[in-house]
């Protein structure tokens, strides 16, 4: 049976409330067809007044709509809409009924329905829910590109949810770790290791791998089986308290006053606090309120919103359009009543919402339900009794105002208590609905019971709107998913911020050839091949690629400083705007290269010392009157220091190294890209600074052609010849060792000679030389490693720079900057080459310290900290640091106690027998939980610890022996004993 409340005239006040088995039943006695003048509007209440709002407007389209209203129980208020008046006057007469207060009993405003972009404010989580994660979803951001070893901290693919499992909140994460394959060692929840969280799980997919039906190729925890969700997670819901269903009363005697516009206010000296019994958004019945004016008796009452309550204060939602004696407060002296005695009653049903899910693929709604405290009544003889909570969830489908476009859905929930525990009981409400946008909203139907104490306060928790993770095969991604319970190990984690430590997993260069089998490295050169052949990044082929090149130089670069550790490139790409050549340079600046094309090939060039230069500039290249020189006294630009900034391994923060140390007042800040360990940094810093330190001159100048051939930071030989120190000119002819010059050439008997030669290849050869037969012949002390360029024909002659020993040292330059001037000519910008800018390079002895920490991650007992690094990492080094770390969750115990000498006395007095015995029990010194063991004097041992450290207690202790205290004997006192344990 439903009622219907039927309107003529939606201006009239009158109404007619009649019962029927079904609303088409009603409409079949009632017209011949259904008209198109009648609005229909549903609500779930049978009270005879009700909500209408285009939220709750049921109106049929068709007859299948029509047949589905017959499933719904309630009330139906039916309104002829007059003929010629459209649907949507309609809708703003019943408004404006409203506001008037025509129609108030009938007309209620609806509930402002909260869209899910707006008052998106969380409140603060309790203490025994997980916390929200610290991984983001970076929307039509790059996907991840990791080259090296890294701590990665994943994006999100959805949004993570919470949902109950058995009364424990389960979360579901999925996110990406980056493009390509990983090596994966470990797993964590901030700092914690997976395997330390009870209950939680991850599982890591290889690309072309699905995540639902395929297999992990790590994992930890128990198998993850549960499809993942696509969540619109509605943030306006966040712990409102679902209020029971039973009716709340308020009768005042003589302490309650009404006041203008729209409070009703407790009298100070009363205590009745107004939150016991009633809430924001209630709906209350007030009867018996009437105040006398002017000999005139009004009263208050009616049925009234309820805006906020406080404790000694209510106000109500606009009460004059309700009843119009609201107005006449104004007038009072005070613009309040004396004390009244009023009767005020909660009514109606409490539903918390309606909120919105607009994602236009949702099919299914997600409701968490909680209570905190858990679910109980305790009797007045102290007993425990189970209390269970039903909570209704409704889904009405709406349209982009709001508006309800179809039939809600309804689906029941119950939240089980317990007899005998009092934690906390959620549970999540899954409904399979159509598909699109809703509203959703919720009410708790079961009463508070009637006992003298009562614990069953619900709250909603949280509202998402869900339908299956679209793509469950990513291609060229690394995918995992977590799991996390909400246990103790789990609350207790800080950070909740899902990372990896991992290796990114390339070809590499074997037998003239890149492999198809990937390994875990952080070598540059296979960085810079994968980037180079990736078709998102350099789009480049093999045959562009000089492998040989590329694969010298990086053992060059480990050859030279004596580590691979100096020719590692570790990198996190996520940056949209960051070109193929950008990445180059930053790699080719992290290992101290330059990259550069030839022959179309891309190749590198490794700066270190050298005596050989790559080009020999005179005034034969050099476009007259383009030379400038610069001299500098101090360090470059006025620096007095310099910040490296480089990522340290052991948690990807980053950290600064100081040169000469921290109390520089202008120092330079560089920024480093890739460089992840400390010798890497160490050898990039301190070539900075004695690049800032040790040049002091600068020279410019407009080059020839062959200036196409220089690369940055190449060693080049520049004549200056504007002083006469150096003698220049081109060769001639050559006979032998004998070569005629184009200009002469003076010689100083005390002194050596040396001619620099610019051979065909672009090389410079250094050759001794002495005078020769004439003053523009000299003799060389060798022939050259190549024929020289000597026909009218050649493009471009050998050209030539004598030199004594005093000035030799003053011709070598490095290229700094190279610039097109014209078509055929270059300008380069050059800094005196000093070997000195080298000097830290050999800093490097022998084999490195890996001062990586040792993890002390399980239970372990009388560690002895040298002893276990012997164990794992060989030899204990004589200078450096090395760390240990006791993580959290482990427990690290001792297996004894202190005890001293205890020494115990036993006599019996009883006629001296037996005799007087004593026994000693030798002392015994603490093994401690941590012992540090025998470290070289010059070593730096660090120690964290995380986790719990603790002494277990030894053997118990010593028992006690009787005690009679007859006799003055120190012999016979106990005083020494002890209990340890």
């Amino acid at each position: 049976m439903i009622k219907i409340i039927y309107k003529q005239d939606p201006l009239s006040e009158d109404k007619t409330i009649e019962h029927a088995e079904t609303l088409g039943q009603w409409l079949t006695s009632k017209y011949d067809h259904m008209p198109e003048h009648v609005r229909i509007f549903h609500t779930i209440s049978n009270m005879d007044h009700a909500e209408i709002s285009f939220a709750n407007e049921v109106t049929p389209k068709n007859a299948y709509e029509l047949k589905q209203l017959d499933f719904l129980p309630g009330t139906f208020i039916v309104i002829e809409n007059p003929k010629g008046m459209d649907p949507i006057t309609l809708a703003w007469i019943v408004v404006a009924s409203i506001v008037m207060g025509v129609a108030v009993a009938l007309l209620m405003p609806v509930p402002s329905i909260t869209q899910t972009n707006q008052n998106n404010n969380q409140s603060s989580s309790a203490n025994n829910e997980l916390s929200n994660r610290d991984n983001k979803t970076r929307v039509n951001g790059r996907i991840a590109d990791i080259y090296g070893a890294a701590h990665d901290t994943p994006d999100l693919i959805a949004v993570p949810y919470k949902v109950y499992e058995n009364n424990v909140e389960v979360e579901h994460v999925v996110g990406c770790i980056g493009r390509g394959h990983y090596k994966i060692n470990g797993a964590y929840d901030g700092e914690t290791n997976i395997v330390d969280i009870a209950g939680a799980s991850v599982e890591v997919f290889r690309p072309g791998v699905d995540i639902v039906s395929g297999e992990p190729y790590f994992s930890l925890g128990t198998e993850i089986t549960t499809p993942p969700l696509t969540v619109q997670h509605q943030t306006s819901v966040n712990g409102q308290v679902l209020r029971p269903a039973d009716t709340q009363s308020l009768e005042g005697t003589n302490y309650l006053h009404f006041a203008y516009p729209n409070e009703i206010l407790r009298a100070t000296a009363n205590n009745t606090d107004l939150t016991t019994k009633f809430v924001s958004n209630d709906r209350v019945e007030i009867t018996n309120a009437s105040f006398t004016f002017n000999g005139q008796t009004y009263d208050l009452n009616g049925t009234y919103s309820v805006l906020s309550v406080a404790d000694d204060r209510m106000t109500l939602s606009n009460p004059a359009a309700v009843n119009a004696n609201w107005l006449k407060l104004k007038e009072l002296s005070t613009q309040q009543t004396a004390a009244l005695s009023p009767k005020i009653s909660s009514i109606g049903e409490k539903w918390i919402g309606p909120f919105i899910l607009d994602n236009v693929g949702r099919s299914r709604v997600l409701c968490n339900f909680v209570a905190t405290n858990g679910l109980y009544t305790v009797s007045s003889g102290g007993n425990q009794g189970a209390v269970n909570v039903t909570i209704e969830v409704e889904v009405t489908p709406v349209n982009e105002s709001g508006a309800a476009i179809g039939n809600p859905m309804l689906k029941q929930i119950i939240l089980k208590g317990s007899a005998k525990s009092r934690q906390t009981v959620g549970a999540t409400l899954d409904m399979v609905t159509f598909q699109g946008r809703c509203s959703v909203r919720a009410r708790r139907l079961t009463p508070t019971p009637a006992v003298t104490t009562v614990v069953d306060e619900v709250k909603w928790q949280a509202l998402y709107g869900a339908y299956p993770l679209q793509s469950t095969v990513y291609e060229h991604e690394t995918v995992f998913r977590a799991r996390t319970y909400a246990t103790t190990g789990a609350l207790s984690v800080k950070s909740r911020k899902i990372n990896f430590d991992l290796q990114r997993m390339l070809p590499t260069y074997k037998n003239g050839a890149m492999t198809t089998e990937l390994f875990p490295t952080s070598s540059f050169a296979d960085a810079l091949v994968s980037m180079a052949l990736d078709d998102k990044i350099g789009r480049r082929t093999i045959d562009e690629i000089d492998l040989e090149n590329i694969y010298r130089t990086y053992n060059d670069v480990v050859d030279y400083f004596g580590t691979p550790l100096a020719a590692e490139f570790c990198t996190t790409i996520d940056d949209t705007n960051l070109s193929f050549e950008e990445l180059i340079t930053n790699l080719c600046d992290a290992v101290f290269c330059t990259a550069y094309r030839q022959n179309n090939k891309l190749k590198l060039y490794f700066e270190r010392p050298t005596d050989n230069s790559v080009m020999l500039f005179n005034f034969r290249n050099i476009i007259p009157d383009s030379y400038k020189h610069d001299l500098t006294f101090g360090v470059m630009d006025d620096y007095d220091g310099l910040i490296y900034e480089y990522t340290d391994p052991t948690d990807d923060s980053r950290i600064n190294i100081y040169l000469p140390d921290k109390g520089a007042k202008n120092p330079k800040e560089v920024k480093s890209v890739g460089v992840r360990n400390k010798w890497q940094a160490h050898f990039n810093a301190y070539r900075l600074w004695n690049k800032l330190r040790f040049q002091r001159k600068s020279i410019t100048f407009d080059a020839a052609p062959e200036s196409e051939l220089l690369v940055l930071r190449d060693r080049i030989a520049v004549a200056d010849y504007r002083n006469g120190i150096h003698q220049s000119g081109e060769v001639v002819q050559q006979e032998g060792l004998i070569l005629t010059l184009s200009h002469d050439v003076d010689f100083i008997a005390s002194k050596s000679y040396v001619i620099y030669l610019q051979m065909s290849d672009g090389t410079v050869d250094l050759i001794p030389v002495t005078p020769g037969s004439a003053k523009n012949k000299v003799v060389l002390g060798r022939l050259p490693n190549r024929a020289l360029k000597l026909s009218p024909d050649d493009f471009v002659n050998t050209i030539y720079t004598v030199v004594n020993d005093d000035t030799k040292g003053s011709l070598p330059y490095l290229v700094a900057k190279r610039e097109p001037a014209d078509q055929f000519s270059n300008t380069i910008t050059a800094i005196n080459y000093d070997e000195r800018y080298y000097l830290n390079d050999k800093d490097f002895i022998d084999v490195p310290v890996d001062d990586s920490p040792i993890y002390i991650r399980y239970d372990q007992l009388d560690i002895n900290l040298a002893r276990l690094y012997q164990m794992q990492r060989g030899d204990l080094p004589t200078t450096g640091e090395i760390s240990f770390v006791v993580e959290a969750g482990a427990l690290v115990s001792s297996s004894s106690s202190y005890r001293p000498e205890t020494r115990f006395v036993y006599k019996f007095d009883y006629n001296s027998s037996p005799a007087k015995r004593e026994y000693i029990v030798s002392a015994a010194s603490e093994l401690p939980a941590i012992d540090t063991g025998e470290f070289p004097p010059d070593l730096v041992v660090n120690l964290t610890i995380k986790g719990a450290v603790v002494g277990r207690g030894g053997d118990g202790g010593l028992p006690h022996l009787a005690f009679g205290a007859w006799s003055t004997d120190p012999d016979y006192n106990f005083t020494k004993t002890r209990r340890d344990g």
